[in-house]
């Protein structure tokens, strides 16, 4: 392969100084990335939030991005652009890059396995990269197999809902509003994507009920 043409630096919020640079490809990424192939060709960043929010399951739930959160080119010759990308999650997002040039799922699901990186965060940056329906189908049946709760089986009986699986809900719609605000975690790092360890990092393997997110992959999954 090629050398690298371009560089993604990608923020970590948990700490104001810590960035992931990542020295990859332009054509492995526009050829799986709607989103990437946009901002690199030059599309505005706020054109393609708009298009963005248009797309997700709620769209009467606004997109808040603060300006100093706009993916970008920044500045950086034409034929090695550097863009400022500031994932959903960015302690999955070199497990997913490895699946743009590799088309394979298994370095994703051992992350998912061993709780390197969590299913949200990583759904959410399915989402936002605009990939394609292969990946997303991955997602739902990682999803139905291993987080999916037991009374949503065909084969139990749903148990009635009570109070607090109502308050669960409420919670959740309130949080679905905050999605957008791209809640980050993971450490930083600055590496090439070729490296065998650039996925061991995330977050506790905790799993809350995805009201919106599962929702919006079970389609893709029909």
């Amino acid at each position: 392969m090629q050398q690298p043409d371009c560089t993604i630096i990608i923020p970590v919020p948990t700490d104001s100084d810590s960035c992931i640079t990542l020295h990859l490809h332009t054509r492995c990424l526009s050829a799986k990335s709607v989103f990437l192939r946009g901002l690199l060709s030059g599309v505005s960043p706020t054109d393609l939030i708009r298009d963005l929010a248009a797309s997700r399951l709620r769209p009467s739930v606004p997109l808040r991005v603060p300006k100093n959160r706009l993916p970008r080119l920044l500045p950086s010759p034409p034929s090695h652009p550097v863009v400022f990308l500031p994932v959903p999650d960015p302690a999955s997002i070199q497990a997913l890059f490895h699946w743009m040039y590799s088309g394979n799922t298994d370095r994703i699901e051992n992350a998912l396995d061993h709780g390197l990186i969590q299913w949200e965060g990583l759904a959410r940056n399915v989402e936002y990269l605009c990939l394609p329906t292969d990946i997303k189908v991955f997602l739902g049946r990682w999803y139905r197999t291993w987080v999916l709760p037991a009374p949503c089986s065909p084969h139990c009986v749903p148990r009635p809902p009570d109070e607090d699986d109502q308050s669960d809900l409420d919670s959740e719609g309130d949080d679905s509003e905050d999605d957008a605000d791209y809640p980050h975690s993971g450490p930083s790092t600055d590496d090439e994507l070729q490296s065998d360890d650039e996925c061991d990092r995330g977050r506790t393997r905790d799993v809350k009920p995805l009201v919106q997110l599962c929702g919006q992959l079970r389609l893709c999954t029909t």
